[in-house]
């Protein structure tokens, strides 16, 4: 975890005989965001990107909850992308994050999340939709 000293713990489940990332927190155990940008960065297994926008839906919690850990993370060429890592800008999951916060029908699944009976799932959600990837520079977030 190159850098990241803000990382206290993170709990990885099975789901069937697959290893799944489904929280990060921090020193005062509140949930912080993975950062999947460069593979040395993140904690625990990356999910299939392509199935996370299905997974919001899923009625185990190990998938839900590792579709929102990857919500709430960083992905690389999120923003912009600069001159010395612009071989990376075609990135999956960037690009896949970008589309799925600019859709309406994900972010709602995000605020009925928010009031889930299960805490680290609202928790989770809350916690991704005030970020500045939801919230500020995808309007419809809030």
């Amino acid at each position: 975890m190159n850098g990241r000293r803000d990382v206290a713990g993170f709990y990885v489940a099975l789901d069937d005989s697959r290893p799944a990332t489904i929280r990060v927190e921090g020193e005062s155990g509140k949930v912080i965001y993975n950062d999947y940008s460069f593979p040395n960065c993140q904690v625990g297994p990356k999910p299939d990107s392509s199935k996370v926008a299905s997974e919001l839906e899923s009625k185990s919690p190990i998938r839900l909850l590792e579709a929102l850990t990857w919500c709430n993370a960083e992905h690389f060429g999120r923003w912009q992308v600069d001159s010395i890592h612009a071989d990376r800008s075609q990135d999956a999951s960037g690009a896949q994050f970008k589309a799925m916060a600019a859709n309406p029908a994900i972010l709602k699944r995000l605020r009925d999340l928010e009031n889930s009976n299960v805490p680290w799932v609202s928790e989770t959600a809350k916690d991704t939709l005030t970020k500045d990837a939801w919230s500020q520079r995808y309007p419809l977030a809030r």
